[in-house]
Order: structure tokens, then sequence, then C-alpha cells
């Protein structure tokens, strides 16, 4: 068994409003077992402390120290690169996280980096300014590219990689800086703050192409979620029950 389970969110523990069957029976064992277990997302439109809450709703036992999003860890990125001000084009969620960490966001192409994050209400006016920003210069720092993401009952919306591509494509320019996964920032981020080497942990999640890919490049254990048997190629550890989980990591 590993010393620490990283569950991805959507689509793996909760879809939409709703937790996913049996998935706070497997994390309430696996705390119980003497796991440590963590919550990871690309979330880059709410704070951590709405996922924190969120997560508690639906009664699993999350906290700020073992709940990482896109949103906290883009805000420390910054301040650790020492990019501000910045131009954001990103929620309230993710100015909010911003602004507690002391990094400023303004509206004018004067900066030291563009932060992209999920952002409903992009606009050709904010396409403008990201350019003029970039081609002055500015860092251009994005959340992540996930294309789309769940949205409960079967339905998919676009993501953050839909406005990091309005972005990318009016500009021509790649990201300087991608924090969420399939990178490896934020679960290097975890296993430096929690003393873990790749070895402890297992990533649990639901898409190949981000949490799986992920857990491969850091030289981790994964399983996939797949309760639709939608990969029925896949060679790796594969779950369709939450259930099955415990029988896979021992």
């Amino acid at each position: 068994m590993r010393k620490g389970i990283v569950f991805d969110l959507d689509g793996v523990l909760y879809l939409g409003e709703r937790a996913v069957d049996g998935a706070l029976d497997v994390v309430s064992a696996l705390i119980r077992s003497g796991c440590q277990v963590f919550y990871l997302t690309n979330n880059s439109g709410k704070t951590r402390r709405q996922i924190v809450n969120k997560l508690r709703k639906f009664g699993f036992p999350a906290e700020p120290e073992n709940t990482y999003c896109c949103t906290c860890v883009v805000a420390r990125y910054l301040v650790r690169q020492k990019l501000s001000p910045v131009y954001l084009i990103g929620t309230d969620g993710l100015k909010a996280e911003l602004l507690e960490r002391g990094i400023e966001a303004i509206d004018r192409p004067e900066v030291s980096a563009v932060v992209v994050g999920f952002d409903p209400l992009i606009d050709y006016y904010k396409i403008v300014l990201a350019l003029r920003a970039i081609f002055e210069g500015a860092k251009l720092v994005v959340a992540n590219l996930d294309p789309w993401y769940p949205a409960g009952k079967g339905k998919i919306l676009p993501g953050c990689g839909a406005m990091a591509g309005a972005v990318m494509g009016a500009t021509g320019k790649c990201p300087d800086f991608v924090v969420g996964k399939p990178e490896l920032y934020m679960l290097q981020l975890l296993c430096q703050e929690h003393n873990l080497s790749p070895a402890d942990i297992c990533v649990v999640g639901d898409v190949l192409e981000s949490d799986i890919e992920m857990a491969s490049r850091f030289g981790c254990q994964s399983v996939l979620f797949d309760p639709g048997n939608a990969f029925p190629e896949f060679p790796g550890a594969k779950i369709r029950n939450l259930t099955e989980l415990k029988r896979r990591l021992g």
C-alpha cells in the first residue's frame, strides 16, 4: 500500500454536484488503513477554500493542507518567480488567490506576466490586452491546457485550454509555464511539502492525457478510473468502480 493516494476530483470523486458512488467509503477506508489522502485538481476557477468546502459538503475529509488546485498553485508560482503585477484572464476565485499572496492584477499591458485561467467571461477585449502585454515582453503563464471538463449529467464544457488557446492563437506564442496536469509542478510541490517520493504515491484519475500522463512522467504508480470502459485497451492498472481501488493498491 502506498503512503499517499492522490485523487483527481472532477470525474473521480464527484460529478458536478454529486459524489461518485462509493467514493466517500473508499477515501474513508484508505485513511483508516493509514494512507495519506490528497486532492489534486486542475480547477482554475475556484479558490482552494471553495474546493475544500465542496469536498466537505460531500463528507470528504479535506483541509487546505491536503488540497492542491491550480488557483492557489498559480499564485505560489508567481510569488516564487517574483512576477507582479500581472494581467489576468480568469475568475474572481483566481484573482482572490493572487491577491491573498500579494500578486497585483491590473488591466494594463505593462505587466510582468499574462496569467490565463478558466474564464467563462473571456472576450475580444481581454485577448487584445493579453496580446499587447505579451508583445511588450510579458511572460505567458497558464493554469492548465485542459480543452474541456466534465460538468455532470454527461455534459462537457470548454476548459482553461480553450481560453489559453485564444491567447496562444492571437500571439503565436506558447506558454512560458503551465502549472497544471500533466505538467509536474503541482505533484512535485505536494511531495516536497509532505516528504514523499514518487515511490510513495499513487495517482487516481480518469483522464489518460492528464492524470495518468502526469503520473507516468513523475515515475509514480497510477490507476485509471474508467467506469464506462472508454479505454478497453488500456494496458495499465484500471478500475471501473472505486471499491476496486484498495485491491489494486494492495
